[in-house]
């Protein structure tokens, strides 16, 4: 069974942020989680060069199921978050 919670490295999440495949997104100080649009398992899975990986977010992006990622320091997220009119929750 795969679990509800997948990690992604934050420079695959802002590239996913930059792409617009992320939605309903929940930030705390140290964590954010949050779910991936149609076309975010191409993404990942390019940026890991691994096809393997691309089945299993292809399966989190149809079910719903969320991504987390480390919360590093990025001044400008909230902003490019706003000006991509990606969802926070």
């Amino acid at each position: 069974m795969m679990p509800h919670i997948q990690d992604v490295t934050y420079s695959e999440f802002r590239k996913l942020v930059q792409e617009k495949k992320v939605k309903d997104l929940v930030i705390t100080p140290n964590i954010i989680q949050g779910k991936l649009e149609k076309g975010a398992a191409n993404t990942i899975s390019a940026l890991r060069g691994d096809p393997v990986t691309k089945k299993m977010f292809k399966t989190m992006e149809e079910e719903g199921h969320s991504f987390s990622t480390l919360r590093l320091e990025d001044p400008n997220l909230i902003n490019i978050l706003t000006v991509s009119d990606i969802r926070l929750k």
